[in-house]
């Protein structure tokens, strides 16, 4: 159906003139907030489709900003939801991933992906977040967790335990790893 642009900016009716790369082919607002919500700043107004991938940058900015001007602290922030430069503020997660050696692998380009975006302090869920692994998937992710800029051993609640105390292999492998 056609959008009602009455009350809406010429700059916010003007996203939805424009060609923009969607591979889903659904509407961009089928599972967030629509693309023409509006942001307001003191001398203009813009589309939401401006900011979405901006929310997890604005975000981290404003808590290292409260920790340094109202704490006298430095943060340690660490978010899943990043944009190139948020590396100045925080550090990436990269998200819940599964106990599985493609996981594993993957870890590897993501990491430098996000060295890339400016990102340099980035870690996965060492093990897979989901699923059981094996004590040879952990070890071995250990090892290679060794040359992360961060490790993280982080399992959900329906996984088995997977900290280095809980298998005496698997404490020498971290240890001489580390």
């Amino acid at each position: 159906p056609p959008r009602s642009t009455r009350g809406v900016s010429s700059e916010a009716s003007d996203v939805y003139k424009r060609q923009y790369y969607n591979p889903t082919h659904r509407p961009l607002e089928s599972t967030t907030v629509s693309m023409e919500a509006l942001h307001y700043k003191e001398t203009h107004e813009s589309p939401e489709f401006n900011y979405h991938n901006l929310y997890g940058l604005m975000q981290c900015r404003m808590t290292a900003r409260l920790f340094r001007n109202k704490f006298h602290k430095r943060p340690f922030i660490l978010s899943s939801s990043t944009f190139p430069s948020s590396g100045t503020h925080a550090g990436h997660w990269l998200g819940d991933n599964f106990a599985s050696w493609h996981w594993m692998e993957y870890s590897i380009s993501g990491i430098f992906n996000f060295h890339m975006f400016g990102i340099p302090f980035v870690g996965a869920d060492i093990g897979g977040f989901n699923g059981d692994a094996s004590i040879s998937l952990v070890s071995r992710w250990m090892q290679l967790a060794a040359f992360y800029p961060m490790m993280r051993n982080h399992y959900s609640k329906n996984s088995k335990p997977r900290e280095p105390y809980v298998d005496p292999a698997l404490a020498g492998v971290t240890r001489s790893a580390i």
